[in-house]
């Protein structure tokens, strides 16, 4: 199934969930050259610790690592993206370990700035 593997809060609406905590949250990709998420977050407070892939099975790869839609309060503290490898960079994807959308909500209240 080619979709994020851990989704954090709702889809439609980032002020259904808070105050999460996901700690050493490993992720295998297994989808050959894909793009989704190992992680993504649509929450309010969210905070990820030690974050890290294992080697991807026969060309599987993340289009990122963390994607974070919306949440005022996300804190990542440790990530390891040199255990397995996994983010997705060829001639026709380059995705960033970190990312935010620029459709977010964030984006939209911060007058367009960018981590």
């Amino acid at each position: 199934m080619n979709d994020t593997c851990i989704f954090v809060g709702d889809p439609s609406s980032s002020s259904q969930f808070e105050d999460i905590t996901l700690l050493n949250p490993r992720g295998r990709p297994t989808i050959a050259g894909g793009t989704k998420p190992f992680i993504e977050v649509n929450a309010q407070k969210t905070r990820l610790f030690n974050v890290a892939a294992r080697l991807p099975f026969s060309g599987g790869t993340f289009g990122t690592y963390v994607q974070v839609d919306d949440d005022q309060a996300f804190l990542l503290d440790g990530l390891d993206y040199v255990l397995g490898g996994g983010v997705r960079c060829d001639s026709t994807f380059c995705g960033p370990v970190v990312s935010r959308p620029v459709h977010s909500m964030c984006f939209q209240q911060w007058g367009g700035s960018r981590i």
